[in-house]
């Protein structure tokens, strides 16, 4: 080493190697896709494994030394140990984001360093919650020796870790032989949290006055989570001439997770969820699967791919030309079943070594009623039939059950049984390369005032998605014999007296009906200037009654320069008794009026001809304002045979309340309204209101945070009490919650900003982060005779902890006041004559801000 006052002198081992990290990358990659005797597939990666570990090795063994003399002058008796090794870690625990051979991130991974072998830097302890994340074979688990820290190595010779200690990642790698080999989205369910004791009120008040006639709704949703147990409850109040009305209770169900059987128990009110019947109100219990519960690669249907290979092969899966999946498999039969697909048919090349390729097609059309092969979903409830304002003595059970019979085709079953009532329903659902079907048949049984009725229903569905030309078609046709009765039309006619007036118009839709065809098709024309054309149409026919439900809409869309219209006609059908109908064409244009270059206001303009001849035209500007385009207004005028009305509405999304109104004039009468929505959580930090709230959240604790935003939910800031509500949660998956810590004063700063949550439906979860409030103390150490002390020395509190580094000009920056107020001591070496120490200094004096926010003391270092 030099000892002159030189520059850094730096010595490295000439025979270590630093391989560039996009090497080893592009290498690996190579290594996967190698066409040859010794390729190595995707579900064997130890060759791999065992070359990245040396080559890691080899990097993080490199050894450096300083020249003391070169950093602090005629100091030379520095300690610099902990910085000769290229990667360093200080025992202790740590807070990382942790992947697991490449996979997805998690966050706030608590992981333990400690030293172990007399090396210098601490090694990584596996313990249990650790080893949970590496999803170990059970015969792997079972012989790990049982001991306080368990190394990598003593895992498997080949397994290694990647710690980047500045930016707190920890990459491990373990051999896929030794793992659980899982499906894509695959997250353990011991992951799945129940979350934390929590309560809600919610509330949806609506008032409206038309001249003369006024209505008023308040709609109450509210729900209390304790020990994995989840209650809801839904209910409003009717609308009176003098007030509000009677209160109706919609809901009111306790849930409760059955893991193993990917399943959900309810029980109270509620309304019954099965497969191809109808779903009803009841008080009683229910026990249904819930595809939520299962990897991202099973929750949707997705056909098995089997298909031979000569070598080894990779295969790649396309959807509509773009590359979903990737595999390396050897010689032999090989069989995909993990598929994670949209919509339309897949592409399969096969490449075999030396380069030949084969490709073939697998059809999928989309039918929600597809599962997986070999998978099945069920439905089983029980308890008494309710209406809207009263439980029946009616007695119901309801049985259903879907399985994946082959790559192509779902079976599917169900019953019905109430009192003087049984029904039951078999399901045939394919996948074709001409579209998805489904057909039902029922048989129907049912007692109804001494008279017995034994019908059928046939249903047909039809299914087509040409991705590439952007068609998008469904049909669907009902023919029912004159005797067929369905579960709701059978306890409806047994409690009519009972039925509330929509109650009784669902009645009146769906009794008695003799055929129904329904359609739908949506087309982007081939040239996508030309716009594209919908339609939907439905029309039902009954025994009794010479006048059919009949509607549709036909409509077509297209742009031109900075304009949009449509153009239409539609009819429309009501369901109430007297059948009214009305027949529209109309035309609309939208036009974007630049505002300083931001799409912020839209000028309108419509006219419709109804089948009085009766015109009506309407102009409008609407648009929205506020940094996170919180407000939503519109004001416009309509004339309808020289009646002129003038309009406006107003929306304003608050943090705690959505507030909104409209007004309307004419020359006859006026009519206002007044909207409000929001929430109420109660937790164990406070109460926190809310402008909307789902039914799976996230609390968020973030003491000293208030202000910091939350990333991807605009508008949800933490309040003063530390407080803040994330509405965006997806059930079994992970969920990463993020503060964006731009809004936080100066000295409070955010010890960690991203976490992780992986809820149950219905759950509340909490994200608690910690961030300090920091003095910034800046101190100017004036040593003896005027010294300068070794840039670099470190600053250590009464207990020796250090709390700080030296910086150039006997400076430091201190974040916290309270281990100034006791004896702090610099340090530059390990000899008694190589430090000195600064006196307590006084509460008043380090709560003076001098310059800006930080506090900039002159001390004294004896």
């Amino acid at each position: 080493m030099r000892s002159d006052n030189s520059d850094l002198a730096v010595q490295e081992q000439p025979d270590l190697v630093r391989p560039d990290s996009n090497d080893l990358v592009e290498q690996e990659q190579r290594d996967l896709i190698t066409q040859d005797d010794s390729h190595l597939i995707a579900q064997d990666n130890s060759q791999l494994i065992a070359q990245n570990n040396s080559e890691l090795t080899a990097r993080n063994n490199e050894f450096t030394t300083f020249n003391a003399a070169s950093l602090f002058g005629g100091q030379t008796n520095v300690d610099l140990s902990g910085f000769t090794s290229r990667n360093f870690v200080a025992p202790g625990q740590y807070l990382v984001q942790l992947s697991v051979n490449n996979s997805e991130a998690s966050n706030d991974v608590n992981v333990k360093f400690d030293h172990l072998d007399g090396q210098k830097s601490a090694v990584l302890c596996l313990d249990a919650a650790l080893l949970d994340r590496l999803d170990l074979k059970a015969e792997i688990r079972e012989r790990l020796p049982n001991k306080p820290c368990l190394t990598m190595k003593e895992l498997d010779a080949d397994a290694y870790y990647d710690f980047d200690h500045a930016e707190l990642k920890l990459s491990l790698s373990v051999p896929q032989a030794i793992r659980v080999e899982r499906p894509e989205g695959y997250i353990d369910p011991k992951l799945f949290s129940n979350g934390v004791n929590s309560g809600f009120i919610g509330y949806a008040f609506n008032y409206n006055r038309d001249d003369d006639r006024e209505s008023k709704y308040l709609g109450l949703n509210g729900g209390l989570n304790l020990a994995g147990w989840y209650y809801r409850h839904t209910g409003a109040f009717e609308s009176k001439d003098s007030g509000l009305g009677k209160y109706y209770s919609d809901q009111n169900v306790l849930y409760r997770d059955i893991t193993p059987m990917h399943s959900r128990l309810s029980l109270g009110q509620f309304n019954t969820t099965t497969y191809r019947l109808d779903n009803v109100s009841i008080i009683g219990a229910q026990i249904s699967s819930d595809q939520d519960m299962l990897p991202w690669a099973y929750r949707q249907y997705a056909p098995v791919i089997e298909n031979f290979a000569y070598t080894n092969a990779v295969v790649r899966v396309y959807q509509n030309a773009q590359k979903i999946y990737e595999r390396t498999v050897p010689r032999g039969a090989f069989k995909i079943n993990n598929l994670n697909t949209g919509n339309g048919d897949l592409t399969v090349e096969i490449t075999e070594t030396g380069g030949e390729k084969r490709t073939f097609i697998v059809p999928l059309q989309s039918n929600q009623d597809l599962i997986r092969q070999g998978r099945y979903n069920y439905s089983v409830a029980g308890g008494h039939y309710r209406t809207r304002t009263e439980t029946t003595n009616d007695k119901l059970f309801q049985g259903s059950f879907n399985y994946g019979l082959t790559n192509n085709m779902t079976v599917g079953a169900g019953v019905n049984i109430s009192d003087g009532y049984s029904s039951t329903m078999g399901m045939l659902a394919l996948n074709t390369r001409l579209g998805g079907v489904t057909s039902t048949l029922e048989y129907t049984d049912s007692d109804l005032f001494g008279k017995n009725y034994k019908g059928e229903k046939y249903a047909l569905n039809y299914r087509y998605a040409w991705i590439s030309k952007s068609f998008y078609l469904y049909a669907d046709y009902a023919k029912y014999n004159r005797e067929y009765m369905s579960l709701s039309s059978h306890l409806y006619q047994r409690n009519r007296e009972v039925l509330t007036e929509s109650e009784n118009d669902n009645f009146l839709y769906n009794y008695n009906l003799k055929d129904s065809v329904g359609v739908s098709l949506s087309k982007t024309l081939a040239d996508t200037r030309l716009g594209n054309v919908s339609l939907s149409a439905r029309k039902n026919k009954y025994w009794d009654d010479s006048q059919d439900y009949y509607q549709y809409s036909l409509s077509y869309g297209n742009r031109w320069k900075k304009a949009s219209y449509n153009i239409g006609l539609s009819r429309t059908d009501y369901t109430n008794a007297e059948r009214e109908r009305g027949n529209t064409a109309y035309f609309s244009v939208s036009i974007p009026l630049d505002w300083r270059k931001q799409k912020k206001m839209y000028a309108n303009a419509s006219v419709q001809r109804n089948e009085n001849n009766q015109i009506t035209s309407n102009a409008s500007v609407s648009g929205t304002a506020g940094a996170n385009n919180q407000i939503n207004f519109g004001l416009g005028v309509s004339d309808t045979q020289n009646n002129t009305r003038f309009n406006g509405n107003f929306n304003y999304l608050l943090p705690m309340v959505n507030m909104g109104a409209t007004v309307s004039v004419d020359s006859n009468n006026s009519q206002y309204s007044l909207s409000a929505q929001g929430a109420v959580v109660g937790h164990r930090y406070g109460i926190t209101p809310v402008n909307s709230l789902p039914e799976t959240y996230t609390i968020i604790h973030a003491e000293n945070g208030a202000g910091a935003n939350v990333a991807n939910a605009w508008g949800v800031k933490v309040d003063r009490f530390g407080n803040a509500i994330y509405p965006f949660n997806s059930a079994y998956t992970k969920n990463t919650i993020t503060l964006d810590p731009t809004d936080l004063p100066a000295n409070v700063s955010l010890e960690s900003n991203q976490t992780d949550v992986i809820p149950r439906k219905y759950s509340s979860q909490l994200a608690k982060f910690k961030a300090n409030k920091t003095s910034n103390l800046l101190l100017r150490i004036h040593a003896v005779a005027q010294q300068n002390l070794p840039m670099g020395s470190q600053f250590k509190d009464s207990d020796n902890q250090v709390i700080g580094v030296l910086g150039a000009g006997n400076q430091v920056i201190v974040t916290q006041a309270l281990p100034l107020m006791k004896v702090s001591t610099v340090t530059w070496g390990s000899h008694d004559n190589e430090s000195c120490q600064i006196a307590a200094i006084s509460k008043q004096h380090l709560q003076q801000k001098t310059a800006g926010n930080f506090n900039i003391i002159d001390v004294e270092c004896k």
